[in-house]
């Protein structure tokens, strides 16, 4: 290698480089197996028409009750 022209040898540091560094890197995730890639269900796509407007399930409860004036709350739950 000792005769390799410069270029070349760069190329291969950083490659050695590039793999002493990928199992300590977020690259590492490329190995993985995503199993349940190959047995997901297909996407449902949904249509933008609603035949109601969508509200979000929080607002969607109701208010908490604030106590009357002059009452404890333990006089509320009757």
């Amino acid at each position: 290698m000792a005769h390799a022209p410069l270029v070349y040898q760069l190329h291969a540091l950083l490659a050695m480089v590039l793999f002493a560094l990928w199992p300590f890197s977020r690259l590492i995730h490329a190995f993985t197996a995503h199993v349940g890639y190959l047995i997901r269900p297909y996407i449902v796509y949904r249509s933008h028409a609603r035949a109601t407007p969508y509200r979000h399930p929080a607002a969607a409860r109701p208010a908490a009750r604030k106590p009357a004036a002059g009452r404890r709350q333990s006089d509320t739950r009757r």
